[in-house]
């Protein structure tokens, strides 16, 4: 190893201690014992074995409302079979509640003007929230919904104050209307998330309407963009069901939801 490169490392470290010393603490918070796999009632909503979609059509995963479209997909593709199998999606929840942490704190970061132990703290406080450390034990789409509204905030804050010329504002607005839409997809109160920041975005467009022009130019890359992305799931359900929406109802039976299944471990 050459000198220079030693010197490189030596001051990696001395600079970014913190980082390394949270990313330790997180990982050995999360993986040094067993991972238990903690199976609700309410845990059919989010995981659909492959066999029963397979059995019903792929589409069918876009035919039963908005319960975490994400996670029934990402199951599907794990090739998750039965509740015995289920420890990959808790490792990857895990994962994003790592990633999660280190959003965490980006965001302080960026808040409190590069503040680092400000910024450690507020990470460690997320990181090891015992409800945090619960849910990321479950098979419940928490885990993916919050490391998707805390990605969506750093790429909106991002947006506000890196992004500087019109092309670099426009990519980031894309990248953020993708990471809300996809906030919408992984858990039902997202929908309301979704709406929430669409207002939120309109009211300033307006309120600043004299003074700016780039908060509307904003709000309307946002909102046509996740208007493309969620035309599909619309026009299907609309073909489907006759309802114009991304979360299909039955007036008669209340919400189609997934069948009941019951899940054994052996």
């Amino acid at each position: 190893m050459s000198i220079y490169l030693r010197k490189h490392i030596r001051q990696c470290l001395i600079n970014y201690w913190h980082i390394i010393a949270l990313l330790l603490i997180i990982l050995f918070v999360r993986f040094s014992c067993k991972i238990p796999v903690l199976f609700l009632d309410d845990s059919s909503k989010y995981f659909v074995p492959p066999q029963i979609i397979m059995n019903r059509d792929f589409f069918w995963i876009l035919n039963t409302p908005n319960w975490s479209l994400l996670n029934r997909v990402i199951s599907y593709y794990l090739g998750i079979i039965d509740a015995n199998h289920l420890t990959h999606m808790i490792v990857l929840e895990k994962i994003l509640g790592i990633i999660s942490t280190i959003l965490v704190y980006l965001i302080a970061n960026k808040l409190t003007g590069g503040r680092r132990i400000v910024s450690v703290i507020a990470a460690l406080i997320f990181s090891l929230d015992p409800a945090l450390l619960y849910i990321e034990q479950t098979v419940m789409a928490e885990s993916l919904f919050i490391f998707l509204n805390l990605l969506t905030s750093y790429i909106f804050l991002c947006l506000l104050t890196v992004a500087k010329t019109n092309t670099q504002k426009t990519l980031f607005a894309i990248v953020f209307a993708i990471s809300l839409a996809l906030t919408a997809f992984s858990k039902e109160t997202g929908e309301t998330w979704l709406y929430l920041i669409l207002v939120a975005l309109f009211v300033i467009a307006v309120v600043s309407f004299k003074r700016t022009r780039v908060y509307l130019s904003i709000f309307l890359i946002v909102f046509f963009v996740i208007l493309l992305l969620r035309l599909p799931l619309m026009f299907y359900h609309c073909k489907q069901n006759g309802i114009f929406t991304t979360s299909p109802y039955k007036t008669a039976n209340g919400v189609l939801g997934p069948p009941s299944i019951k899940y054994t471990s052996k």
